[in-house]
């Protein structure tokens, strides 16, 4: 096995990977510049909080309807096709977006409207990109390659969030909608120059009927395990609560509060990705020192706090360094959580179970916005987010106040849900 020399971690030796590596990183750049301009361009056009949770619920839609049957699809096709193909139609979709918003022919609509069409073509890319991966890099360098992917996407969320927030203040959302169209062409070229097999693929017969079965089949496998069966309704709820602050009251509390502008919003996100950075690289050793249900509950304990102390700051600094802290722990549950999963599921079974849990997931999300976007409109932002953060430390603590809860999780076995309590 090639080791690691100096500090540049040994995949990086493998040229296609490296190739492939620059190309996703600025996409993801531009991808966290979108972000931040789809928000506040769409806060700047209806100051509704609605629209604002409407416009983001677009990108998780497909994520929830469409990738269970994309996946199937591009497992018939030539993966590095498939890239292409959907990057060239974001680059597109941008291109006409920033030519639109430059013009200040920029509608409500529309941002939904590009929204739901570059997270349709995202559940494509995603699992075409995973796969592209896997047949350039050898097996025992695809977890360090893993490894700085995920590294890769905090840096550039930092980056991006931060230089986001100031370009659209100095020049508006339009000039952050092209540097992300332009990114997308750059992971085109990236993937032209790597040198990946396209074996002929098994091409077979897709029935509703099956495509139900597998998602039944996912959903009896995963209820075997205490794990998952016990702790993913309360992370799921703690997620509902949570993630629209995150991600739409924010914005609210920040520019009708506090009278900050998108550099503020952008300032917040980057130390929360600050924090996401640091919690991916700890929670391996604290894994080691504290069980999985534990480190789980304390994690989700202290977000819920956060979030709640949110509505209630004076001012950014102050919500800067509860988003840290909030990041930093929002990154030891999800990565501890689906670790957890890919360790007790079978792997024959894994897909099915992964599949069935990421879309619950990814359901949550929309539905949270669109819920407390519309209550947003007749509560002030700062009070409804002390409100969802009191109802995420309730769910977090559930297995404290539920006995039953308790011990069906202290007596799950070891391989079930790591180091004993």
């Amino acid at each position: 096995m090639d080791r690691q020399q100096g500090w540049i971690p040994a995949v990086f030796r493998n040229r296609d990977f490296s190739v492939f590596f620059a190309g996703q990183a600025i996409s993801r750049l531009g991808d966290s510049m979108f972000t931040i301009a789809i928000v506040w361009l769409m806060h700047e056009l209806t100051n509704s909080s609605l629209w604002m949770s409407v416009a983001l619920a677009a990108g998780f839609v497909p994520h929830v309807v469409i990738a269970p049957v994309s996946g199937v699809l591009v497992n018939r096709w030539p993966k590095r096709r498939v890239v292409i193909r959907t990057d060239v139609l974001r680059f597109l979709l941008l291109a006409a977006l920033t030519a639109a918003t430059a013009a200040h022919h920029t509608a409500p609509w529309m941002l939904v409207v590009a929204n739901l069409l570059l997270a349709t073509a995202s559940t494509f890319a995603t699992p075409a990109y995973i796969v592209v991966q896997k047949r350039i890099v050898h097996d025992h360098h695809l977890m360090q390659a893993n490894s700085v992917n995920q590294t890769a996407l905090n840096i550039t969320q930092i980056i991006g969030y931060a230089a986001g927030g100031t370009l659209i203040g100095l020049l508006g959302a339009a000039a952050a909608f092209a540097i992300d169209a332009v990114s997308f062409l750059c992971a085109v070229a990236a993937m032209l120059l790597i040198r990946v097999s396209e074996p002929a693929v098994e091409r077979k017969p897709l029935t509703g009927m099956n495509l139900l079965r597998d998602i039944a089949q996912g959903v009896r496998i995963a209820a075997r395990f205490p794990l998952v069966r016990l702790l993913t309704p309360v992370i799921l709820s703690y997620t509902f609560f949570v993630i629209a602050v995150e991600n739409l009251l924010l914005v609210q509390y920040i520019a009708n509060t506090l009278h900050r502008g998108s550099a503020a919003v952008g300032a917040v996100n980057a130390t929360m990705a600050v924090g996401e950075l640091v919690g991916s690289l700890l929670v391996t050793s604290v894994t080691r020192r504290i069980a999985v249900q534990r480190l789980l509950i304390i994690n989700m304990l202290v977000t819920s706090v956060c979030v709640g102390l949110t509505g209630i700051a004076p001012g950014v600094a102050v919500i800067c360094a509860l988003f840290g802290i909030s990041g930093f722990c929002m990154s030891m549950v999800n990565i501890t959580f689906f670790t957890s999963i890919q360790q007790v599921i079978p792997s024959e079974s894994l897909a099915a179970v992964w599949g069935m849990v990421a879309a619950v997931f990814n359901a949550v999300v929309p539905v949270g916005q669109l819920v407390f976007g519309a209550i947003g409109l007749a509560v002030a932002p700062g009070r409804l987010i002390v409100i969802l953060g009191l109802c995420a430390a309730l769910c977090a603590a559930a297995p404290v106040w539920s006995p039953a809860l308790r011990r069906q999780l202290r007596d799950a076995r070891p391989t079930d849900a790591g180091p004993a309590p």
